[in-house]
Parts: structure tokens; C-alpha cells; sequence
């Protein structure tokens, strides 16, 4: 995906109230030590989440004649608005070596034994951290749970992980992290409830950032 985007001259926050006031996104590109503020028309931040959610987090920002190529890091929500307030990118090259977050496929989630028998899929991660060189670095990896029954699980040892993504939560725990379970009703709506709990958390500390 493209983002023509422009230097930002001014910065500070009365500088980017007034660019969003405008439609447009202040964002930086964060490299070697360095950093260029940039800023884009809004509508781009539609694509680049729905992008991001998708496991697609490449991006290709074009300032003037220059192309940088660029993972997203982090945004900034706005507390109440259906916005974003901000975006941080990191600059990348095909051969260096990033640290970024994938996200997982899940397949068979309506052909699954233990959905048909009456089970819930919870999925207890939906992306991993990894670190891998950029040129193979993969858009998503895949969880299938179409054999899984009821009560239970998928954990990261189970995942095909090829050799070259470098995973530190696989060395840490030795691969017994929870990625996916299937569960019955009462078990999978207790789960549901904590995780909305956790993600409205989650939520209210990143807007206070």
C-alpha cells in the first residue's frame, strides 16, 4: 500500500490539532536514531488499520521523490472519536532484521469437530511477536482447529513455524503458550467476559498515552 505524505514543518500539539482540523494524520517514520514528521490525508488511516487487522503490515510512504518502506509500530486512538489521533512507523530494508507483530489465520472455524458438537472457539492470541529478516517475513501464520474437539487446545509448539522467524515467546516458554481452545458454553462465556474486561484495559491505556 501507498501513502503520499509531506514533511511536517511545525510539530507539537497545537500543530497537529490543527492538521487533524484539517483531515489530515500526523504520523513519524522512526529510523537509525532518527525521525522525519510526516502527515497524510486522513482517509489513508482506514486502509492502514484495515490493512494492519489483515496481518498486512508493509507500507510504502512517498514523500516527494523519496520512497520509504516502512512497518507500523503504533497509533494513537482518540479517546471518543472514532479516529486516530497518530501514527509511528519504522523504516525498514529488505535484508534488516525487525522485530514486528504477525497476526494468525485461523482455519476451520465452521468446520471444526468441536464446534460441531456444540463448542465455542476462543482464541486467546490473535497475533505473536516475532523477529525475522524482512524479505521472508510471513503476512500471517496459520492456526487450523478443524480437529479440534471440545475442551481442547492449540498452544504455539503445535504451530508450523519455519526455521528462519525467530519467535521469543517459543524459547521463553518452551512453546506452552494458549493460542486457541474450543470450550463448552458455560466455560466459553466466562472466557468471553474476562476478555472483555482485559481488552476495555487494554483500551483505556492506550488512549491515555
Amino acid at each position: 500500500m501507498d501513502i503520499v505524505a509531506e514533511i511536517r514543518t511545525d510539530v507539537g500539539r497545537n500543530c497537529n490539532s490543527k492538521l487533524r482540523k484539517k483531515l489530515k494524520v500526523p504520523a513519524v517514520i522512526y529510523f537509525s536514531g532518527l525521525s522525519i514528521p510526516i502527515f497524510f490525508d486522513e482517509f489513508y488511516s482506514t486502509d492502514i488499520i484495515s490493512n494492519f487487522n489483515r496481518g498486512k503490515n508493509f507500507f510504502d510512504i512517498l514523500i516527494g521523490d523519496k520512497k520509504y518502506s516502512v512497518i507500523l509500530k503504533d497509533f494513537y486512538n482518540h479517546p471518543y472519536k472514532n479516529c486516530i489521533l497518530h501514527f509511528d512507523f519504522q523504516k525498514v530494508e529488505l535484508n534488516d532484521v525487525i522485530n514486528t507483530k504477525v497476526f494468525f489465520k485461523f482455519i476451520g472455524e465452521k468446520t471444526s469437530i468441536g464446534i460441531k458438537h456444540g463448542g465455542f472457539l476462543i482464541k486467546h492470541k490473535l497475533s505473536l511477536d516475532i523477529k525475522c529478516v524482512r524479505s521472508k517475513m510471513p503476512n500471517f501464520i496459520e492456526v487450523d482447529v478443524t480437529d479440534l474437539g471440545v475442551n481442547k487446545s492449540v498452544f504455539l509448539s503445535d504451530l508450523f513455524i519455519p526455521d528462519f522467524i525467530n519467535i521469543p515467546l517459543l524459547n521463553r516458554f518452551k512453546g506452552r503458550v494458549l493460542i486457541a481452545s474450543i470450550l463448552g458454553p458455560r466455560a466459553a462465556e466466562q472466557k468471553v467476559l474476562e476478555k472483555k474486561v482485559l481488552e476495555k484495559k487494554v483500551l483505556e491505556t492506550k488512549t491515555n498515552k
